[in-house]
C-alpha cells in the first residue's frame, strides 16, 4: 500500500504535469528547470480571504529545499513574488503588504543525515519532493509553520542570494554555507535522527 508521502507526491506530480486540478492553477511558468505553478493550498476553503493560503511549487524536483537555492534561481523566485502579487490583487483585491510568502526549513521528508566536518548537521531530501513557497494572508495569525525557526521570508531569501559572492572557490551557494537554526517538535521525522547525530558529534 502506498505511504502518505507517496500519495502526496503522486498528487503533486499529477498537478505539475497538468493531469489533475488544471482548473485550480492560478499561474503556470512552464520552464522545465525554473518553472512553477501557483494554486490554492488544500487547507484553504477558497472563500475566507482572511485565511487565504496559496502554494507556489517548482516544476523541477532538483530543488529540494532552501539549501539547493542558488543565484540562478533568482529569476524564478522574483517571478513568484511578482505573479503572486498580481494574482491576489486581481482576484481578491489584496494590495501590497497584504500577503506573506515564506519557505520552510526543514522540509518534511528526510532521506538521510550526514555530519559535516564543521559539526554542522545538514540534511538531504527525497528527490521527488518539490521546492515550494507558502503564500498566506498577512493577517492570518497563529498559522503553524509560519513562526521564526521554520519560516524564511521569500524577500529575505531573495536578498541573501542577491548579495551572495560569485567568487567562492568551491562554488557553493550562500544557503549551502549558512548555518540555519530551526525548531523541531519531537514528533517530526527528523527529531530522532538529528538527536542521535548530535549525540555522536558531542561524544567524538
Amino acid at each position: 500500500m502506498p505511504s502518505q508521502h507517496d500519495l502526496i507526491n503522486f498528487r503533486v506530480e499529477d498537478i505539475l504535469s497538468g493531469k489533475s486540478e488544471v482548473d485550480k492553477i492560478l499561474h503556470r511558468a512552464p520552464s522545465p528547470e525554473y518553472g512553477y505553478v501557483i494554486l490554492p493550498d488544500m487547507k484553504w476553503d477558497l472563500i475566507t480571504i482572511s485565511s487565504l493560503y496559496l502554494m507556489a511549487i517548482s516544476l523541477s524536483s532538483s530543488i529540494r529545499s532552501l539549501r539547493d537555492l542558488r543565484k540562478s534561481h533568482l529569476p524564478m523566485l522574483r517571478s513568484i513574488r511578482v505573479e503572486t502579487a498580481r494574482i491576489v490583487k486581481e482576484r481578491w483585491g489584496l494590495g501590497e503588504g497584504s500577503i506573506r510568502m515564506f519557505i520552510h526549513y526543514q522540509p518534511s521528508y528526510c532521506v538521510y543525515i550526514r555530519a559535516c566536518p564543521s559539526s554542522t548537521i545538514h540534511t538531504k531530501y527525497a528527490s521527488e519532493d518539490h521546492f515550494h513557497v507558502h503564500i498566506v494572508n498577512a493577517n492570518y495569525l497563529g498559522l503553524m509553520g509560519s513562526t521564526v525557526g521554520q519560516a524564511h521570508l521569500l524577500d529575505d531569501v531573495i536578498s541573501l542570494l542577491e548579495v551572495d559572492s560569485d567568487n567562492i572557490a568551491d562554488g557553493t551557494s550562500i544557503y549551502e554555507r549558512l548555518t540555519l537554526t530551526y525548531g523541531l517538535g519531537d514528533q517530526h521525522g527528523l527529531f530522532g535522527p538529528l538527536k542521535q547525530a548530535q549525540a555522536m558529534i558531542s561524544a567524538a
